[in-house]
Formats: structure tokens, sequence, C-alpha cells
């Protein structure tokens, strides 16, 4: 810290000025920031984005600069027009666009001249991109068809998010022959891939990849995904979950060009997150176009119209707003290395993250914690509480948010810790 001419520190000259209440800070703006200096950002000086003021919600995994400007400007641009079906005679889908749009980004047309009126009908077949509510339909749809004649078994690392697992739950509710098989995570807190490999049995029909991981934010390295694939019997489906892949460091290649070369990998993305629409829930996945059939629009609750035509908009706009896409980036590599440095010094243990979020180990039971931060307003996913996670006793998980936000969280839990 820069030292005054006196050799008096700038907190401790600050220190002495908010002791006294008198001179030029007491009657300054400066004041108000010199006591946030000393006891620390608190929850009630926050404003969130989308959120009122005075709420620290770290517990969603939300994009905390808010929506892209270009979608907003796109929902503003339509909102008269919601009356309408999107699909509506001699109007553009929209639907249909932002498919098409996904295939250009992700090379499913790249061999294509889409001027030529043979390589537009094979544009039309290659039904590789599958547009829904959200990502977790993708998952909800893809593992109730599979598991729909005859059962099988699910496997999926430990903890890992708890949709799947959900799913498996309810089908066993209804009678049906499913078992959710769990695979604990290696050293690190990533993926065992051979243990998953070692896991398969005759009855596995399917394998879930979370990368990066939720909860613990890991990435599973490209050559052992690789590897894994090609050591999966083909009538496994594997699905790789991306919902939070664009917060992983440059140079981490992602799984849709594998989507494409296999006909067992199916990669499931999300618009929630970086481009931050989180509330206009929708999602895509790229896989094998037979999987795409109307059983899997029935159990992903789709059907003619059903995806809310200013989500479709909002999401097609999203997609070339690469300002917003950085800023949220970096808003999240920031916020990270921030919470590192903090809680070092705190001597709690964490897990280095590619993600939005991470874990925490509070080295004693973290529910009380949680609470105590709850009180001052500040909230953080509880992994022992009721939608906590297996084997992280003790952690909590905290989605990286604003400076300010992440501020008033370490001033909160210095107090909770206690």
């Amino acid at each position: 810290m820069a030292q005054l001419q006196t050799g008096l520190s700038r907190r401790d000259f600050i220190k002495g000025a908010v002791a006294g209440g008198v001179g030029v800070l007491a009657v300054t703006p400066d004041y108000a920031w010199a006591q946030t200096l000393l006891s620390g950002r608190t929850a009630a000086e926050v404003q969130g984005t989308g959120i009122p003021k005075g709420i620290v919600r770290l517990s969603y995994n939300e994009n905390p600069i808010g929506p892209s400007p270009m979608a907003i400007e796109a929902i503003m641009g339509h909102a008269h027009e919601v009356h309408r079906y999107h699909a509506s005679t001699n109007t553009r889908n929209p639907e249909q666009f932002l498919a098409r749009k996904l295939k250009r980004i992700h090379g499913v047309l790249a061999d294509l001249n889409l001027r030529n009126p043979d390589d537009q009908k094979e544009a039309i077949r290659r039904q590789h991109i599958f547009v829904c509510h959200g990502s977790e339909r993708i998952l909800i749809a893809a593992v109730t068809k599979v598991l729909e004649n005859g059962g099988g078994e699910v496997i999926e690392a430990a903890p890992a998010y708890g949709s799947v697992a959900r799913t498996v739950g309810f089908l066993q509710s209804k009678g049906g022959a499913v078992e959710m098989v769990h695979v604990p995570l290696k050293a690190g807190n990533v993926h065992d891939l051979e243990a998953m490999q070692q896991a398969i049995t005759d009855r596995t029909r399917l394998v879930i990849i979370t990368n990066p991981n939720n909860p613990t934010g890991t990435l599973t390295p490209r050559d052992e995904l690789e590897r894994f694939i090609a050591a999966v019997p083909e009538r496994v489906l594997i699905i790789i979950d991306e919902a939070y892949i664009h917060f992983a460091e440059p140079g981490y290649q992602d799984a849709m060009d594998l989507g494409l070369k296999h006909k067992n990998v199916l990669v499931s993305r999300t618009f929630s997150k970086v481009y931050g629409l989180a509330g206009m829930r929708i999602g895509y996945a790229l896989g094998p176009p037979a999987l795409f059939d109307y059983g899997f629009e029935f159990y992903a609750a789709k059907d003619w119209g059903s995806i809310n035509r200013l989500a479709i908009l909002a999401a097609t706009a999203a997609l070339d707003d690469k300002d917003h896409i950085r800023r949220s980036q970096e808003t999240i590599w920031q916020g990270k290395r921030y919470l590192y440095e903090e809680f070092d010094k705190l001597g709690l243990s964490y897990t280095p993250t590619q993600s939005s979020f991470m874990v925490v180990d509070m080295k004693q039971p973290s529910t009380p914690i949680v609470a105590r931060l709850r009180e001052k307003n500040v909230f953080v996913r509880d992994a022992d509480g009721p939608l906590g996670y297996v084997n992280l006793s003790n952690h909590i998980r905290i989605s990286i948010g604003l400076m300010e936000e992440n501020e008033a969280f370490i001033t909160a839990l210095k107090g909770a810790l206690g």
C-alpha cells in the first residue's frame, strides 16, 4: 500500500480521520468510501443487476453483469408481436433461423454452399441441432427417451448436477427398472473417467459428463475425454453438458466437434450463463439427428411454437454480442482471482475453478455459516443442505459476482466464521 509522506499508510491515515469524525473526509463522499475500506463492503451497499439493492445473491450461478444489450434490444423490438405464434404464416420462423445460425457456428454446415439448392436440402436434413427450453429439459428428455424401453443404468460423477439423478429417481418411483450409478470424483475434484469406464456394464445406457463440473468447476482434459469416448461402446449415449464452458480459461477446446464425429455423443448448452438469459429458459443440444425424434421432443415438453418467441430472438441476438461475452468472462475471471486471494488469507481450502462458481471448504459445518450469511442478506449454496452435494461435507458453493458482491460476501463470511 502506498505511503504518505508522514510515513503513515493510507489505511492508517483514513482510520485516524474516520475515528475523529472530523475533517475533509467527514464532509465528502470519501467518508463513506473510507468506512468501507476499513470495515469491508456490506450487502446493504450493493446493487446487483436485476435484484433489489441490499441483496447479494451468489447461489444460482447467474450472469452478474446481466443480459446482452443486443438481446434486450431484440426483446423490445418484438414485444408487440407476442400475440402471434412464432411460426405464423408468411413470417420467418425464428427458431429455424436460430438453429441454422447455431449450425454455422458449430460447423454443421461448414462444407455446404447454401446458395446451391441441393446443399439447401442437405442443410435441412442435418438436424444435429435441437433448440429447447433450456439445457435441463434436454438432459431430462435424453435420459427419459433412452431408458423408456427396458430401463438400464445411468453413470454420473459424484458430486454433479442433480437434474439427471432426479429424473432417474422419478422413473424409479413409476416402477422403471432404472438405476443411478455414482462414481466419485478423483483427486482435484475432477471426473475419474477411468473409473467411469470400468463402471459400464451390459445394462449401462447413458454416461453423463458435466464439463466444467457443477459444483466443483473443474474441467476434464480434452485428451482424456477423447480416449474415453473411443473406449465406450457405441450403444451407450454420452452426454457432455457444457453449460459453463465459456468461462473456461482460453485455450481449452470444447466438445462440439465430438458431437458431430460420434453417433453416441450429445453436447448440451444453455443461454442462461454467459449470455445472461436465465429467465428466458432457452438452450440447445448438438448430437446425432436420429436421437431428436418426436419422442425426444415429447419428453423435452416441446411442440409446435412452444418455445418462447422472445427467448428465441434474444438468444439469436446474444450470439452476436461478442463484447458482452467478453465482459461476462472477464468479470468472472477477475472475480475468481480476488476470491482466491481472500480465501488464502482466511486459510480456507478451495478447488480452483474453470467456471462461474467455486466450492470452498469451511473446515466446520457449513449449514450454520450459510444461515449466518443469509441473516446478512448474502446467499450461497450449502453443500450440506437439502439441495447440497454428496462428498462435499463442510463446503459451500459460491457464484462469482460483481466485484462489490464478492467483497460484500467476504465481509459477511469473516463475521460468519466467528
